[in-house]
């Protein structure tokens, strides 16, 4: 039962970290479709969460969420 636990709590994190790449493509994507020049600002916003998303910091933050238990 022990491996079969750990197998189930891993499955939340298995999870958000196909959710958060899915999401990170599908930003990606739609950014690249913004070719007017009204559709500035909005470029700019997608790419800060898009840095933000493949950040470093985030990734420790995510890390430090699964080893807490938070996640």
């Amino acid at each position: 039962w022990g491996e079969k636990k750990q197998i189930l709590i891993n499955w939340p994190i298995f999870f958000f970290d196909l959710y958060a790449q899915r999401a990170l493509l599908l930003l990606e994507e739609y950014r690249a479709k913004l070719h007017h020049a009204e559709d500035r600002q909005l470029r700019h916003s997608i790419q800060r969460v898009i840095d933000i998303f493949q950040s470093s910091l985030f990734q420790a933050l995510i890390d430090r969420l699964v080893v807490t238990g938070l996640m």
